[in-house]
């Protein structure tokens, strides 16, 4: 009797939970297209809200449905940061604050920024409401040419947020869902909000390791020679085996072995090679509690491996043929 109290005390928090966020979501959908300031954002945002996660959701959705994506900026390789003369620490770290601050407001009044300015102004916002938050500096991944080539030079910013005296991450960019043929039309999805750090690795790798929240962190060579994974890998039943290989070697006429942890038996999956439009379903053998697919590879070309799920890519390899 007791475990199905504390069963039923559970779900009814989940879902209270779950409807916390749906009452958040259609409050700010009628918030203004514009605020004058991240001060004016901050306030409505207070006005409406009583508790740090109600207030981080909001200021998260917002956000994410109203700042459409710079893809101009990010061609030309621009931040909008200046660079600045300083003769102390103490200087530089003023003049830097009052500079992000700058480009946070700027972000806000155009409606337009690169992933630097979503979480300068996710930041700025939150800190004006008295929640601790940072903003993480690091690498993400978009391309299947990226896996097995380590870069130095950062790519990508989202953020930390404690709430209850516990860091989450979330990354406001991403939640958009625009692409760059209509980047004004926001196709919005919260797969990283509050996103668990085991599964934000994926895909983000903080420059500093302590923002990957992880017992164990990831090397940077594990993390680049790691598979592509995208949203769709999340919700697709898919679990990949820890510490697969993204760049795979070998031989024409020979078969392509992949092991997952984890499959749904009630759902379909497929692959295709980069060079061929057409999909072929997938089938496992389970083995030892994991299960296996073999793919059969003829080319003698470098190519790109997907699994689909629901005919969606979920998951990229590289291939290249071994001599």
């Amino acid at each position: 009797m007791r475990q199905l109290l504390l069963t039923l005390t559970f779900l009814l928090a989940f879902i209270s939970y779950s409807q916390n966020y749906n009452h958040v979501d259609s409050i700010v959908s009628n918030y203004p297209d514009k605020f004058r300031s991240i001060n004016y954002f901050a306030n409505r945002v207070a006005k409406d809200f009583d508790t740090d996660l109600d207030k981080t959701r909001a200021v998260y959705y917002w956000i994410a449905n109203h700042i459409v994506y710079d893809y101009k900026s990010r061609r030309n390789g621009s931040n909008g940061y200046k660079s600045i003369e300083v003769t102390t620490e103490d200087d530089y770290k003023h003049k830097l604050l009052a500079m992000e601050k700058k480009y946070a407001e700027r972000a806000l009044k155009r409606k337009l920024a690169v992933c630097e300015g979503y979480a300068q102004l996710f930041k700025f916002t939150l800190l004006e409401l008295g929640i601790e938050t940072e903003v993480i500096s690091g690498f993400a991944r978009i391309n299947p040419s990226e896996i097995g080539r380590i870069r130095n030079d950062t790519n990508h910013a989202w953020n930390a947020v404690k709430i209850q005296n516990e860091w989450k991450l979330v990354d406001a960019t991403w939640s958009t869902g625009s692409e760059e043929e209509v980047p004004e039309r926001f196709n919005f999805r919260d797969t990283y909000f509050f996103i668990a750090p085991e599964d934000l690795i994926l895909s983000h790798f903080p420059k500093d390791k302590k923002w990957q929240l992880l017992k164990n962190p990831l090397d940077k060579a594990d993390y680049f020679y790691q598979p592509l994974f995208y949203e769709t890998y999340y919700d697709s039943g898919l679990k990949l085996k820890e510490k697969t290989q993204g760049l795979i070697k070998i031989k024409s006429k020979d078969f392509i072995e992949i092991t997952f942890d984890a499959i749904d038996p009630t759902h379909n999956y497929y692959y295709a090679f980069s060079e061929f439009s057409t999909s072929k379903k997938l089938f496992f053998e389970k083995k030892n509690g994991k299960y296996v697919t073999k793919i059969p590879f003829n080319s003698n070309r470098k190519t790109v491996l997907g699994i689909y799920h629901n005919f969606t890519a979920a998951i990229d390899f590289k291939i290249i043929p071994a001599k």
